[in-house]
């Protein structure tokens, strides 16, 4: 694999077909770039703070040396042909951070041509005129790819062995010209003028799992040492990953192999995972990494049956003996889950503990942790150039727009943050939002907002400690009575205090056990169980509602399974996300007048 040594041999000869600025003589006869009217650069600038050593491949944390991002400037039309549209930008490729100063100062997006003495000569892209262009990026690791370009998309054709990280990026106008013009005039020439920088973020497109090993038996004084030789991933590994007009990995072939973990060598290159010795119980250090990371691709079918899951194997060595041992890394084995989500998803990485017993008996447990996104990317991009509206007819005004609905919603400490979607609906993660920060909600939970994006939603939690001084999270607001069913880990059986018993399996709480004398005599605190009844429609099909039976059926009880029932008396239920969503009456009854849903 190539090194990247500078940025002028990475992109040599890329701008063969990028025209020069225009002269523009000012009163004096200087060329003056900034003045009204005149060409305008296109500038880049990077917000990313933290720095990781991920390269030469693996994950991305933060981009770092010798990373190669790739850019689209394509003008914007009536009419989006991918294949005969103008391309500024035509997925060059540009090195960060060498294209970029560790500051905060804006630089010139750059291509490199030849002079008469065959040096190689940097110059700037600039704004050709008064067109308006969309800014994307991707990023594919160390992949050797080019991508294609039809009618409605410019895609990329991928195999992925598990080391790459794969990215995209699209610029939002409606953010990034919020308050300042019309969001329709950015991005361009005229819109940089009015500082109305697009902003390239780059979001993950792959589900990462990290590995640990951590012993759980004791061998005997001169048994021979038990290896983990290597672990694998069966999983599909060819996509499109399509750039633009959405960043999304779409036509997955359905082939499957083995993706196995790997490692980083000293000169920071992925290799083949060494052996490892999985040490003694009794071992000061009993849970050691395994390897870097497996980026996968996400499976884009949910069974309700089996949940999520992906195939493993963890390949084993014991006196000279290889055994391989398979197994499935489950979804549902999650201890804290991210409200909404019910399968792995990309952006998020799963540490995954292999807890070993002995040769063949091998335990999982798989927990939520962070992953940054991989950085972000600023670029910044007079008379208004000409834009149009959905049917080709040209759109003339300059009036500030905001991006599309939001709402505000505040922290326990009195900060405000912005939520860009319809007032009423719960933020998740993907939302846009502002200011970045982490905001510690009145329920407990917190909002992380990173890149003008959502990154992460935590739950609430508190520490409680038993007898023997081991921590024990609760997942839940510390005023809330603890009971079975409350997420908590790790896992475990733990005596408190006051004599009583915890026992936490699957990360939930599975059974309270009062301390011996006390006047409750039950082994176990059983939550009260919702009621319900059975109604049945006029073709026979069974809907479960979630309240005492006589209460009066309105929108908004819990009831399953979701989808439209006609009842007996002709009047209509719909059931959507688990509840009552519409109650149309029977066309001709005299309630109502017209057959309107009660909301």
């Amino acid at each position: 694999m190539k090194r990247i040594f500078t940025f002028c041999a990475a992109v040599a000869m890329l701008a063969a077909c990028v025209k020069e600025a225009p002269k523009t003589p000012s009163a004096n006869g200087i060329t003056t770039p900034n003045e009204d009217g005149a060409p305008m650069a296109i500038q880049m600038k990077s917000n990313v703070v933290a720095s990781v050593e991920t390269k030469a491949q693996g994950s991305v944390d933060a981009f770092n040396k010798n990373q190669k991002l790739y850019i689209y400037g394509i003008e914007r039309a009536a009419e989006m042909d991918y294949t005969r549209l103008v391309r500024l930008v035509d997925n060059d490729n540009v090195i960060y951070p060498q294209a970029f100063p560790n500051n905060d100062g804006l630089v010139d997006l750059k291509y490199a041509v030849e002079d008469e003495d065959d040096n190689v000569v940097m110059k700037p892209y600039y704004y050709e005129g008064s067109k308006t262009y969309d800014f994307y990026g991707y990023y594919i690791d160390d992949l050797e790819s080019d991508p294609k370009k039809e009618t409605d998309r410019i895609y990329v054709p991928i195999q992925i062995t598990g080391g790459e990280d794969i990215l995209t990026a699209k610029a939002n106008p409606q953010v990034d010209a919020a308050g300042k013009l019309d969001y329709r005039y950015a991005y361009s020439a005229y819109a940089a003028r009015r500082d109305v920088q697009p902003k390239l973020t780059f979001q993950h497109k792959l589900v990462q799992f990290t590995f640990k090993v951590k012993s759980c038996y004791e061998p005997e004084e001169g048994d021979p040492d038990l290896i983990v030789d290597s672990l694998s991933i069966t999983t599909r590994y060819k996509a499109n990953l399509q750039v633009a007009p959405v960043g999304k990995l779409e036509d997955i072939d359905g082939d499957t192999k083995e993706l196995f973990l790997c490692e980083l060598d000293d000169n920071g290159k992925l290799v083949k995972l060494d052996t490892l010795e999985v040490p003694k119980k009794s071992s000061q250090k009993n849970t050691r990494d395994l390897g870097q990371s497996l980026m996968v691709i996400p499976n884009d079918t949910y069974d309700p049956e089996t949940g999520d899951l992906y195939d493993f194997t963890l390949y084993t060595t014991y006196d000279g003996v290889s055994t391989p041992v398979s197994g499935q890394i489950k979804f549902d084995d999650i201890a804290i889950k991210i409200p909404g989500q019910k399968q792995f998803t990309a952006g998020y990485s799963y540490e995954v503990t292999i807890l070993v017993y002995g040769l063949e008996r091998i335990e999982l447990t798989v927990a939520l942790t962070p992953w940054k996104k991989g950085g972000s990317i600023e670029i910044d991009t007079d008379e208004p150039p000409t834009i149009w509206d959905e049917n080709g007819n040209e759109i003339t005004g300059n009036e500030p727009t905001e991006p599309g609905a939001s709402h505000k919603i505040t922290d326990k400490s009195g900060n405000e943050i912005t939520i860009y979607k319809s007032e009423g609906e719960e933020p998740a993660v993907g939302d846009l939002a502002s200011p970045d920060g982490l905001y510690e909600m009145l329920d407990g939970t917190s909002i992380l907002i990173e890149g003008g994006v959502i990154t992460e939603i935590r739950p609430a939690s508190y520490v409680i400690t038993d007898k023997d001084g081991k921590e024990i999270t609760i997942y839940q607001a510390e005023s809330e009575a603890l009971a079975v069913g409350v997420s908590a880990s790790p896992n475990g059986t733990y005596v408190m205090e006051d004599g009583s018993t915890i026992v936490i399996t699957k990360g939930k709480i599975a059974s309270i056990t009062p301390a011996q004398g006390e006047e409750e005599e039950e082994e176990e605190i059983v939550p009260t169980p919702t009621p319900s009844y059975v109604i049945n429609d006029k073709d026979g099909n069974e809907i479960t509602i979630y309240q005492a039976e006589g209460e009066a059926l309105a929108v908004g009880v819990s009831a399953s399974p979701d989808g439209t029932y006609v009842m007996e008396d002709g009047s209509t239920i719909v059931i959507t996300d688990g509840k009552i969503a519409e109650i149309t009456p029977a066309q001709g009854e005299e309630e109502g007048g017209q057959d309107e849903p009660q909301n």
